[in-house]
């Protein structure tokens, strides 16, 4: 188990995530993935993906974002986010192979609270693929 303390991921609380399957060149990625889309910042969210060969998927949404686009879409969609508007891993496992995250975002996001799996690949340390699946069914996120 690990902490994040207020300022990083989670704006009003002591945050502890579980990393025990996870290797630290992971936790420390992940950690920071999350940290730049808490903190708003598209730039930094995509020193994490591959220059060249990644790709986004929403499979609840059925959205697929290729890199060009992951770009484009990306930085004007945090930039927008108000400042209490956070994203943040409650387990990691997995390696800079392939890896699972449980993660949360908070209402201020996309209206309210989602609770997600996203299942990750990775080259070279960098995301080449993020999948995301979360339970649309209760969730007015869907009605958009």
């Amino acid at each position: 188990m690990s902490t994040i303390t207020r300022g990083s991921c989670h704006p009003t609380r002591v945050l502890t995530y579980d990393t025990g399957n996870a290797s630290l060149a992971l936790a420390r990625s992940i950690l920071g993935y999350f940290t730049a889309k808490s903190l708003h910042d598209g730039d930094a969210c995509m020193r994490y993906f591959h220059r060249t060969q990644a790709v986004y998927v929403d499979a609840t949404v059925g959205l697929k974002l290729s890199q060009l686009n992951i770009t484009t879409a990306l930085r004007p969609v945090v930039a927008t986010w108000p400042e209490d508007a956070k994203s943040y891993p409650l387990w990691i496992t997995g390696d800079l192979n392939s890896a699972v995250v449980l993660f949360v975002d908070t209402p201020t996001l996309f209206g309210e609270e989602l609770r997600l799996i996203a299942a990750f690949d990775f080259k070279g340390g960098k995301v080449t693929l993020q999948i995301d699946y979360w339970d649309g069914r209760r969730n007015s996120v869907m009605d958009l």
